[in-house]
């Protein structure tokens, strides 16, 4: 957590906006060249304009029914 609040205020910092679990709806590219990103956040729809998007999707491991405790692997 110390190195995701250390980029996140360095971005904050830059300019950049953090949105955490928001839900993309759509992308569009504008005629100006930009971006527009349309997304839902805490049950409001919001949209940003910019020049670059950064987009991650977090994951977590489907272990079940594959024997990780067997293999030595805990999760």
């Amino acid at each position: 957590k110390e190195i995701s609040q250390s980029i996140r205020q360095l971005f904050k910092k830059r300019g950049i906006e953090v949105h955490l679990s928001a839900a993309v709806k759509e992308f569009r590219r504008e005629d100006n060249g930009g971006l527009t990103c349309l997304f839902e956040e805490k049950g409001q729809v919001e949209a940003v304009s910019a020049d670059l998007i950064l987009l991650a999707a977090g994951r977590r491991p489907c272990t079940r029914g594959i024997h990780t405790e067997r293999l030595g692997i805990r999760t």
